[in-house]
């Protein structure tokens, strides 16, 4: 097959991904819009790093002029209290917190603010014996983070208030995607590149991370875009190429080193996920398994069959 026609069927193929990648996309802007609109309270959204779940909230919130407040990396339970009392009529983005959401005390506070009684006032109460606090949460709640909520008594009851999706990308969709960006450039403060250069960086991220067996994601291109800059610059002495291999080796190790969810379900929705992405990014079975056993770091080839059993079972109801 010439390099043309090869190139006009990956266009194609490309368009069908997208599509349904698009419908994925407007489902989450549809919940967010929901919350933002007063007729869902809360939305928990969760799914791997890097996949833009953050940058399709705040996109939404920011095209539907919907006035937001955004939190992250720690937050206590009367840390929380305060921030929504402070905040009682916003919409309040909270990004990768689930250490919060573990806290027995936030987790009361989460459920009197996302309470679903129809006509009944939203009372958040902190009572202490010298300062007992109380306020009416009218606004909303998004939370985002890479695990789902933990399998506890406490938090399916936060859970049945609230918009819970699992945000599922396939590496095919990322691929797509990353190239739809690559087309329309990059730019870093006053320095850009053009629809070209980016789609080089583009196919050099999705080749490495191929090659290593690591997840594809948005960050390894932005980070690919900067390395590039860099050199460009002249202001390193290592290639563009050889810092994208070194920052996809990189996410592999840590992604190898990552500490597993802590309940059975979340490990294998964990290595459910892992085999779904192999599954659509190849389907010889020896570059599969070298995969599998890179990605979960020696899991045996009978898990990664069972795992991909369900995936197809799934797919298939």
């Amino acid at each position: 097959m010439n390099e043309s026609r090869w190139q006009t069927e990956r266009e194609n193929r490309d368009k069908e991904v997208l599509a349904r990648l698009d419908g994925k996309l407007k489902l989450v802007e549809d919940l967010v819009i929901r919350v933002a609109d007063g007729l869902e309270h809360g939305f928990y959204l969760h799914g791997e790093g890097g996949i833009g779940k953050s940058h399709l909230v705040f996109n939404t919130l920011d095209r539907e002029g919907f006035p937001y407040r955004t939190f992250n990396s720690r937050m206590s339970a009367k840390g929380l209290f305060r921030t929504l009392q402070r905040h009682p009529d916003a919409v309040v983005v909270l990004e990768d917190m689930e250490r919060l959401t573990n806290d027995k005390d936030a987790q009361g506070v989460l459920r009197s603010a996302l309470s679903a009684t129809q006509g009944k006032s939203r009372i958040v109460t902190w009572i202490t014996a010298d300062d007992p606090e109380e306020f009416e949460f009218r606004g909303g709640l998004i939370m985002t983070a890479n695990r789902p909520l933990a399998d506890l008594p406490e938090l399916r009851a936060v859970e049945s208030r609230i918009a819970v999706l699992r945000f599922e990308v396939t590496q095919e969709e990322l691929q797509a995607q990353i190239r739809r960006i690559a087309a329309g450039g990059f730019s870093h403060g006053n320095r850009t590149l053009d629809a070209s250069q980016c789609t080089a960086i583009a196919e050099h991220v999705i080749s490495e991370c191929r090659e290593a067996g690591a997840s594809l994601n948005i960050r390894l291109f932005e980070k690919g875009c900067k390395a590039f800059l860099q050199w460009e610059a002249r202001r390193s002495h290592t290639h563009w190429q050889d810092m994208v291999g070194s920052d996809v080796r990189q996410a592999l190790t840590e992604l190898q080193h990552a500490q597993r969810p802590l309940s059975r379900r979340g490990r294998l929705d964990h290595h459910r996920q892992i085999a779904r992405e192999i599954m659509d990014a190849t389907t010889d079975r020896n570059e599969q398994l070298r995969m599998w056993e890179a990605r979960t770091n020696g899991l045996k080839k009978s898990a990664f069959y069972e795992r991909c059993r369900e995936v197809r079972a799934q797919r298939q109801a």
